[in-house]
């Protein structure tokens, strides 16, 4: 990215300090690396927005109809959310990003959706892993 216009962008000066320590000879690469790597991780989180329609929602190249139910397993326990009109609901809050929501079920921790999650479709008593509908 040399080549690109550039904006400074002011960090903590703590956090600047032991990036310091860590990459002594600089660490701007350090940081748009995982900056790149935020924007790659959460792109759908971004377009997930765009496909929504009023019977589910499109994630990736899932669709999930309403009344879809969505699980994870954390702490011992499953955690269960079923999709609405245009977004998925946990709790009494729509979520329109299903990795936004999995981080929320899961103690506001990073995880990766199609790993985390289990989904079982209207009509039917198989749950069926995110990963797997998403390879087909």
């Amino acid at each position: 990215m040399s080549n690109v216009e550039q904006l400074y962008v002011g960090l903590p000066v703590p956090l600047v300090s032991e990036l310091l320590k860590r990459y002594p000879d600089g660490f701007t690469g350090v940081i748009e690396y995982v900056i790149e790597d935020f924007l790659k991780r959460t792109h759908e989180d971004f377009y997930v927005l765009r496909n929504k329609t009023d019977q589910g929602i499109k994630w990736g190249n899932v669709f999930l109809p309403v009344h879809t139910e969505l699980r994870t397993y954390y702490f011992k326990k499953y955690i269960q959310a079923v999709v609405g009109d245009g977004c998925v609901l946990w709790e009494g809050e729509c979520f329109d990003s299903i990795p936004s929501l999995v981080n929320k079920m899961r103690g506001e921790t990073m995880n990766n959706a199609w790993i985390s999650l289990e989904i079982k479709y209207p009509n039917s008593e198989k749950w069926i892993k995110a990963d797997d509908l998403r390879k087909k």
